[in-house]
């Protein structure tokens, strides 16, 4: 979790700009637990439908987990990760990564609860103000049966390739 050239306290004025009720911070190792519950959500729901025995289910989501972390470790070694918090509970983590070609979206994940509130929506909109300022683009990877597709379509992004089980998209600012 190493800063990066996006400064922290322009990103998160943007972003209390657009949703004062929450607080975004750095995710440190206390936030471990609250993360990993976050990833496990919607994995389990996925897996449900394979009938895991539930020692077995934590295991697989275990592995899964670590694999993602070590994921993002080797190719996003700058990422910032901010956990989003409303009323001091966290509901939320984004990734960031700022290369020299843009700024990279790694993941935005919110709980069910805190979905279809525009939370996700007023943290792109945050986003989308500090790459524009930086005259930067957006880009992410989202799974093809992820719904928040339609958000990103909705907030300006486009779709630039696809496979069967990703698109990759990109939100370009005109100059």
């Amino acid at each position: 979790m190493v800063a990066l050239d996006l400064h922290c306290d322009d990103l998160f004025a943007l972003y209390r700009s657009a949703l004062p009720e929450l607080d975004l911070v750095e995710q440190l190792a206390a936030d471990e637990p609250f993360v990993y519950q976050l990833f496990g959500q919607d994995r389990r729901a996925m897996l449900q439908h394979a009938a895991f025995r539930p020692e077995l289910m934590e295991a697989l989501l275990k592995m899964q987990y670590e694999s993602q972390c070590h994921t993002w470790r080797q190719t996003a070694p700058t990422a910032r990760y901010v956990v989003v918090r409303n009323a001091g509970i966290a509901i939320g983590r984004v990734v960031i990564d700022q290369t020299p070609a843009g700024i990279h979206l790694v993941d935005i994940s919110l709980l069910p609860l805190a979905r279809g509130r525009g939370i996700g929506g007023a943290l792109l909109d945050g986003l989308a103000a500090v790459a524009a300022a930086r005259g930067l683009p957006i880009q992410a990877q989202v799974a093809a049966d992820n719904p928040a597709l339609n958000l990103y379509l909705r907030k300006g992004f486009v779709v630039e390739d696809r496979s069967q089980f990703y698109y990759k998209i990109a939100l370009h600012h005109r100059a």
